[in-house]
């Protein structure tokens, strides 16, 4: 039987590491992200917790590249690591541990969308599906051969955060089905060509900033791509004082074209915007953490209809 350790936090690594126990799996330990503080409440699974309720022998080291813990791992002789979610770039000599190989699932078509926050640019860029890929860990950043994709459609209301767990699901999906093969040492394995790739760091797409010189439909989907729970959404700013808005929006047709930004008209419930192409109609809105109606907001803003956002 395969010796496997998994690492990372989250719903993905909770949902495979429960598959493997189920399964009678040869699991070693777990190698919990560092910050899996079981005491903050969160919107997501902690894999620290799911390891002290089912009581599975866990790690926490500050990173898993000390040359202590990599000592530590080595003696165990691991013949699969999988990684989910981990806050670490794993380097060279821990990728060495494992005899067949050390795994990852990352919510992106790659080669596209290599780094961070993928299914925030995908949904950014308005893409009509969204991969999830099975994926070898080598030096470099979601680059390593590919054993597996599948894809998500992106439905008309989703949000980064429906798409995160809509990802969760299809990557339990691909887990389950190149396991077997996986511990056979018989799973496809195509190298990534990069070149057709993209990658980004950790920022978001236009530091959230909303372009009212686009369509109001680009303006839609930078929203959905930004609406994530406990994370700061999109924004714009009337006279240097910003706020955000947050999803659910409508959006509106005229055949009139208004100026960019411009504040059509504000009714009890919401406030209609310009766009380069229609009109964005928002009612919910968001200043330092609170919450606000349209109501509230033209109050504290002092909005007027015709005033320019942005």
């Amino acid at each position: 039987m395969k010796k496997i350790i998994v690492m990372g936090n989250k719903d993905m690594s909770v949902e495979c590491l429960d598959y493997l126990l189920k399964s009678g799996e040869n699991v070693l330990g777990i190698i919990c992200n560092y910050n899996d503080d079981i005491n903050i409440k969160s919107w997501y699974k902690s894999l620290k917790a799911y390891c002290i309720k089912k009581k599975i022998k866990f790690w926490q080291p500050k990173n898993c590249n000390e040359p202590t813990f990599i000592a530590q791992i080595k003696k165990l002789q691991p013949d699969i690591v999988f990684s989910f979610s981990y806050d670490r770039i794993i380097k060279p000599e821990f990728i060495a541990l494992p005899k067949i190989g050390i795994f990852n699932i990352h919510f992106a078509q790659l080669p596209k969308y290599r780094g961070c926050l993928p299914l925030v640019y995908a949904l950014a860029e308005k893409q009509p599906k969204i991969g999830v890929t099975l994926h070898y860990i080598d030096p470099g950043i979601d680059s390593g051969d590919i054993v597996d994709q599948s894809f998500i459609k992106v439905g008309r209301k989703d949000t980064a955060y429906t798409l995160y767990f809509k990802c969760v699901k299809a990557g339990k999906k691909i887990f389950v089905k190149n396991l077997p093969m996986i511990k056979r040492g018989v799973n496809k394995r195509k190298t990534q060509n990069l070149s057709v790739g993209s990658y980004h760091p950790q920022e978001y797409p236009d530091d959230r900033w909303i372009n009212w010189q686009k369509p109001a439909l680009d303006i839609d989907f930078f929203i959905r791509a930004l609406t994530f729970k406990s994370y700061p959404s999109a924004r714009t700013k009337f006279k240097k004082k910003e706020f955000e808005i947050i999803y659910p929006i409508k959006l509106g047709y005229s055949q009139t074209k208004f100026p960019a930004g411009k504040i059509k008209k504000i009714t009890k419930k919401y406030l209609i915007i310009g766009t380069a192409e229609n009109l964005v109609i928002a009612k919910d809105f968001r200043i330092n953490n609170q919450l606000l109606t349209t109501s509230k907001l033209v109050d504290v803003l002092n909005l007027k209809e015709g005033d320019i956002l942005g």
